[in-house]
């Protein structure tokens, strides 16, 4: 069992059942969203989501529910979203710029870099949605 430390949960509504999983509707909002001032204010920011999370206990469309997930799966996503993404566009500018000084072919080379690393993540995202999985629970 997990500790609730290294969870992550928000409050959600389920929309749809599907087998084991439900289809949960999030709704993911700034810090300063709370503020008093929040709806004269530009940078506070609310979305909906939706998210595909393993049933846990039962529940049923429209009940209001807890999506958890685990702290080393949000370091996971965020390490293949964008800090390994951007290792490849960096390292490859810095090897680039050592063979030559036109920053055009530098900056597109590097870029066009990032293609394989986007096909490999479209290859493996079976494997990752196995691995990178939300659970679903009624709220207490």
């Amino acid at each position: 069992m997990q500790s609730v430390m290294s969870e992550i949960s928000h409050k959600g509504i389920v929309l749809s059942l599907v087998g084991n999983s439900a289809v949960v509707r999030i709704e993911q909002s700034s810090a300063c969203s709370q503020c008093a001032s929040a709806s004269m204010c530009v940078a506070a920011e609310k979305k909906t989501k939706e998210i595909e999370a393993t049933i846990i206990e039962p529940v049923a469309v429209g009940d209001e529910v807890e999506v958890t997930g685990t702290q080393r799966m949000q370091l996971t996503a965020v390490l293949l979203a964008y800090v390994l993404p951007f290792l490849i566009l960096v390292g490859m500018m810095f090897v680039l710029s050592r063979f030559t000084q036109n920053e055009v072919v530098v900056g597109t080379v590097s870029l066009a870099c990032l293609v394989p690393y986007l096909l490999l993540l479209k290859l493996l995202s079976p494997r990752l949605k196995r691995s990178l999985v939300f659970f679903v629970r009624p709220t207490r």
